[in-house]
């Protein structure tokens, strides 16, 4: 997916230094466009590119394809922003957005042999990009998820804005599912010279949602976690806080083991975690000895029965 949007960016870049627009140039783009991200297992199909030469680049429609289908379509998609800014070494982008985005399914793929490089441990580095990137406004109105992806069809609304500068990137990003009331927020940062993390997530999804569904908590109840930390990841001890229907489960630091080997453990109460792993919370981890409690109660009232006419 990576290497597909560096290949669209590298192609809209050398369509617009190369073309000249006239009364059929969007044509002309639009099979430019084609050919370059095109290749035998993958069918790119684009409509109604303008604006190459602006600073405003628009598009109607962009499909991929791969034998089975369209499995990736995007429509009414703006771009905005500064060429001055490349000749001093920036990608400056005002806005980057889409009415609608739909990922029907992954592309079809054969994974690459997994090598022995693959096997060990790297530590984790962001990518040195000749230029610096900022995007200032990231957008898509509607992101339309296929049930193969999330294991049910969701619908998200995507904001937010970010950058990588110097192999230092900072995210600020929004997610809200518009078929339900789930959502994400989260403002991140990095820095590869001094492996600093910082991280503010919050996360909430009523009942019956992804996160409890796939952890298989009885009764998928309402999830809300929290987590934020801010140090190197060699050191890094994040508090979090997960909450299910509203009763705080768990709550402490968790840490992050190094690809050296080091651990970072992490302090996690028993009982809320019994809680959290069964889906209980107080009362019904009472009832859990209902049969103790109902034999108490029967021995109890044949000895003081006094009580009971009391």
């Amino acid at each position: 997916m990576r290497k597909f949007f560096a290949i669209l960016f590298c192609g809209m870049l050398t369509t617009a230094a190369a073309a000249q627009e006239g009364d059929d140039g969007a044509t002309y783009l639009e099979g430019l466009i084609q050919d370059a991200l095109s290749d035998t297992s993958r069918d790119v199909r684009v409509i109604g590119f303008r604006g190459a030469l602006s600073s405003n680049a628009t598009l109607e429609q962009l499909t991929i394809a791969d034998e089975d289908g369209v499995w990736l379509s995007l429509e009414d998609a703006s771009l905005v922003w500064s060429r001055a800014a490349l000749l001093r070494g920036r990608l400056e982008v005002d806005e980057l957005t889409a009415g609608r985005i739909e990922l029907a399914r992954l592309p079809k793929s054969d994974p690459p042999a997994p090598t022995p490089e693959d096997a060990e441990a790297t530590p984790f580095a962001l990518p040195e990009l000749p230029v610096s990137i900022e995007l200032g406004e990231l957008r898509a109105d509607q992101v339309v998820l296929g049930p193969s992806i999330l294991g049910e069809e969701a619908v998200l609304a995507i904001i937010g804005k970010m950058s990588l500068i110097d192999g230092a990137a900072d995210v600020d990003l929004a997610i809200n599912r518009q078929d339900r009331a789930d959502q994400l927020t989260l403002i991140a940062g990095y820095a590869n010279d001094t492996q600093q993390l910082k991280i503010d997530l919050d996360f909430a999804e009523a009942q019956g949602g992804l996160v409890s569904q796939a952890a298989q908590i009885p009764g998928a109840p309402a999830l809300a976690l929290s987590i934020e930390g801010d140090a190197p990841l060699s050191d890094l001890e994040a508090v979090s806080a997960l909450a299910s229907d509203g009763v705080d489960r768990f709550g402490g630091a968790v840490g992050i083991a190094t690809p050296e080997g080091a651990e970072h453990a992490f302090e996690f109460d028993e009982g809320r975690r019994e809680k959290l792993l069964n889906g209980l919370d107080d009362i019904a981890l009472s009832l859990q000895a209902e049969d103790a409690i109902s034999a108490y109660e029967t021995q109890r009232k044949l000895a003081t029965p006094w009580l009971e006419s009391a």
